[in-house]
């Protein structure tokens, strides 16, 4: 009876320790600490040849830029337009921009807050 009652207090006291452990994990870069992103992104190539112009964005699915991600376009620190991600691989995306919004390489991209 002695060695169950100590297995079972070793045990509880693992797992107390693990679970304090995984709670006080530091988050991941993409969480969202502000409005925006901590780390932006750059606009690495655009396709304004057909009917809407494409961006390609240099990250993706790792930089939590999913499909149906809104994001805001910069340069020189002043907002240049929306995009939407419409095409997201591990290490980059493919976004469509909103509202005639005129993009170039360089440009900085931020995931817009949904709040």
């Amino acid at each position: 009876m002695v060695n169950f009652g100590t297995a079972f207090f070793a045990s509880a006291a693992g797992i107390f320790l693990l679970s304090v452990a995984v709670c006080s994990a530091e988050n991941p870069d993409w969480v969202l600490k502000t409005d925006y992103m901590n780390k932006p992104v750059v606009v690495a190539a655009v396709d304004a040849a057909g009917p809407a112009q494409l961006a390609l964005i240099s990250s993706g699915l790792n930089g939590n830029f999913r499909i149906g991600a809104f994001c805001t376009a910069f340069r020189d620190k002043k907002p240049v337009g929306n995009m939407i991600v419409v095409d997201a691989s591990r290490d980059k995306c493919v976004a469509l921009a909103l509202d005639g919004a005129a993009f170039k390489s360089g440009d900085a991209v931020y995931i817009t807050p949904a709040n």
